[in-house]
Order: C-alpha cells, then sequence, then structure tokens
C-alpha cells in the first residue's frame, strides 16, 4: 500500500470532524486500511516529514472519559445520579459508546460518530475466541483470565441495560452483549491513561483519544506523548526522527505480559519482544525451593504448543498459531526462571559453605 491511496470516506469525514475540533492529523499523513482487513488503519507519511514533527493532537474535549459519558448518559436518559450507583469508569464510556448504534438519529449528546465508524468492528482477544479455540490454551493463565474478564464484563453489561431500561426499554433490548465486548476491547487495546488529560485527577483509568489511537505497535519508536496544558488543552504525538514517503508510522504500546497481549490486544509474543522477568525475592533455599516446585508445577500443566491442530474446523489457524507462539514464550518464561532458582539456590550453598555454615538439604544431607 502506498501512501497515495484514496483516503476513505469515513476518514476524511472523521478529519473533517477532528479539524473541527481544533484536532487532527499532520496535512503529510494519510490513513489507510491496515493489513489484514478488518483490523483497523494505518497511519503513512505522504511527503518527507523532518524531525520533531507534531504527527497528531486531539483536543481534551474529544477524549472519551468517564465525566463526558457520565454527563451525555444523564441527559439522554433522565435518570437521576442514584440510578448509576455502582458503576465504574468502563461502564460509563462503554454505554456511551454503545448508544451510538443504538440511538437513531443521534442525539448532540451523543458526538463520537464520526470517530467511532472508523473502528473495526472486532478484533483477535481471546475474549473473542470460540470454545474449542479457548480450551486449546488450558494450562495456561491466558485460560483462566479470559473467563474471569469475559464473567465480569457480562455482569457489568448486564446492570447497563438494567439502569437504561428504566429510562428506555427499547435502548436496552438494542443493547447487545456483543455491543459491549466490542466497546470493552476498544479500552483494552486502543486507550491511553487518564493522566495525560492533566486534570489533576488522582484516579488513573483508561480513555480514548481520537487520532492518537489510529497507529500501530512496533518497538523502540522515537515518539512522546505531550499531555495537555492550560496553555495547550491538547494531546499531542511528537515524532523525533524523520519519515520517508510511503513510511507507516507506529508507537511503542510498551511492554507487556504475553497473556495481555492476547487478552488486551489480539497480538501474539511475535508482534512484542519480551522483557525480561523482574524477580524479587529473599535469596535463601526456602525461596528458592518454593520458586522451583512452582516452576516446574507450571511447567507440567502447560500444554504442547508443538501438537496439529486437532479441529481445524472450529479452531482458526491464526488462533492456533497465537497459542503456539504464546505457550512457547510461558514455557521459555518459566525455564528461565528454573535456571535462575537453581543457580540461586547454588550460590546460596556457596555463600554458606565460604563462611563455614551447615546447611540442612531435604533428606537432611548435611552442606558444608
Amino acid at each position: 500500500m502506498t501512501s497515495t491511496t484514496q483516503e476513505s470516506e469515513s476518514v476524511l469525514a472523521f478529519r473533517r470532524w477532528l479539524k473541527a475540533h481544533g484536532s487532527g492529523y499532520h496535512n503529510d499523513l494519510t490513513l489507510h486500511e491496515a493489513k489484514p482487513p478488518g483490523i483497523g488503519l494505518s497511519v503513512f507519511a505522504s511527503q518527507f516529514l523532518p524531525p520533531e514533527t507534531r504527527i497528531v493532537s486531539c483536543s481534551t474535549s474529544l477524549v472519551i472519559t468517564k465525566e463526558l459519558a457520565e454527563k451525555a448518559l444523564f441527559e439522554i436518559l433522565g435518570l437521576a445520579d442514584s440510578a448509576f450507583q455502582g458503576w465504574n469508569e468502563r461502564q460509563f464510556q462503554v454505554s456511551y459508546i454503545a448508544l451510538h448504534s443504538i440511538v437513531q438519529p443521534r442525539p448532540k449528546q451523543l458526538a463520537h460518530g464520526p470517530y467511532l465508524d472508523i473502528l473495526p468492528p472486532a478484533t483477535n482477544t481471546s475474549v473473542y475466541f470460540n470454545e474449542d479455540e479457548l480450551s486449546s490454551f488450558k494450562g495456561s493463565n491466558l485460560y483462566g483470565a479470559t473467563l474471569d474478564r469475559c464473567r465480569d464484563w457480562e455482569d457489568e453489561w448486564k446492570a447497563c441495560c438494567q439502569t437504561i431500561s428504566r429510562s428506555k426499554k427499547d435502548w436496552a433490548d438494542g443493547f447487545t452483549w456483543d455491543m459491549y465486548l466490542v466497546a470493552c476491547t476498544y479500552l483494552t487495546s486502543r486507550a491511553f491513561p487518564s493522566d495525560l488529560l492533566s486534570d489533576g485527577s488522582e484516579i488513573v483509568y483508561p480513555v480514548l483519544i481520537p487520532g492518537l489511537d489510529s497507529f500501530n505497535h512496533a518497538r523502540d519508536q522515537d515518539i512522546s506523548w505531550i499531555g495537555a496544558s492550560p496553555d495547550d488543552p491538547s494531546i499531542t504525538l511528537l515524532q523525533h526522527k524523520v519519515a520517508i514517503v510511503g513510511q507507516e508510522l507506529f508507537i511503542d504500546y510498551g511492554p507487556k505480559p504475553n497473556s495481555e497481549l492476547i487478552l488486551g490486544y489480539g497480538l501474539d509474543a511475535r508482534q512484542m519482544e519480551p522483557k525480561a522477568c523482574d524477580i524479587s525475592y529473599e535469596d535463601h533455599l526456602s525461596a528458592s525451593d518454593a520458586l522451583v516446585s512452582m516452576a516446574l508445577g507450571s511447567l507440567d500443566r502447560l500444554p504442547n504448543e508443538n501438537v496439529e491442530n486437532p479441529k481445524p474446523d472450529t479452531i482458526r489457524a491464526e488462533v492456533w498459531l497465537m497459542r503456539k507462539y504464546y505457550i512457547q514464550g510461558q514455557r521459555a518464561i518459566l525455564q528461565e526462571l528454573l535456571a535462575f532458582a537453581k543457580q540461586k539456590e547454588k550460590e546460596t550453598i556457596q555463600a554458606a559453605q565460604e563462611e563455614g555454615i551447615e546447611l540442612i538439604l531435604e533428606g537432611d544431607e548435611v552442606a558444608q
């Protein structure tokens, strides 16, 4: 794909919406559908970009925060504050997003249509796996984490529908589980931390920042996030390196556990290099022994990553490949942990011997 390809009408409408609110991309950037199709947009340079270029900015007024969503829901539903008691930030944001697809024509309070229209309908995160696909991860921490997340989100969705039905039963009836799932996935895969708003709040939670979330991931990108300030109430991405014509621009999502790559982003371990483990424990034999036992037990429970797909009709090839690399990564981490624990055990025994201290090992053997 080249940067000279004509942008789609939905992208052009999104650009116009951003510009009308004092936001937007650099004029020499173009947005096109990413490959493979269905995962969103990619951003390309259509002209040479010098270093220190502000590639996109978004006014804080466009950020989908809990406060923005809460205000809109209060106004269009006409319910008292007490009706929303117990709702968390995600429930407000997701309900606000979903109502854009339910309420037609959209009232002025539902102001993010041009942004939501460019977002992909679904992702490859593990909450979308079918039963066979998810079952293939049994024995890993991803399996339980996915079930927990789906259960929590489903409880939230039911509470949202119950509240909305007090005012608009037809809206609640149209608020499907799939709508909630899609919007929640936007928050796990596209969101930025709310402290970029510099609003003085001590609570940090995920917020959607239109425009800034269009960039795909690549490691070690020389890009800065510039938070809002009283003089400039917008969030900006500043690219420090040059970009040539036709080059795709990326941002670095930062280090993530392998499970969160699949659970929250729909990425596999090949797309984000693992970081070294930062393990803190008391350097003595009992801790080393516990660590060895834990690692061995976890290794025993891991499924085999090298078997053929037993159900190619129901388990997608890309999910089976994702499973392979995830389990390979988990196995490598556990083997590294096991080697680390055994080395620490060896170092402990050696240090004790140098000081003439006797250690009683398993089986009442004496090391001296």
